[in-house]
């Protein structure tokens, strides 16, 4: 190889469209992460032919949103049992 790649210094290039490998290095999740969540249409994409890209801006916009953080669970505790049997 005689020449460096130019973005190789660069984790993810600011000036191109982002691969699912781009954004799930950037959110630091999973491939699959990245798959789901554009199959569900909750992820900006740019879909080309059967490529998936992403413009970098909004993937930050998303994020930066709170896109990426999970629904709100509510948590229900389980009563401990009090020792008689039938009762909570």
């Amino acid at each position: 190889m005689s020449e460096l790649d130019p973005d190789f210094t660069s984790p993810i290039a600011e000036d191109r469209l982002w691969t699912v490998q781009d954004v799930s290095r950037f959110a630091q999740t999973s491939r699959s992460w990245v798959y789901q969540r554009a199959a569900e249409g909750a992820l900006p994409t740019l879909k080309i032919g059967g490529l998936l890209r992403f413009d970098p801006q909004a993937i930050k916009q998303f994020f930066r949103a709170g896109g990426g953080s999970s629904p709100t669970r509510t948590v229900i505790p389980l009563n401990a049992p009090t020792g008689r049997k039938g009762e909570r």
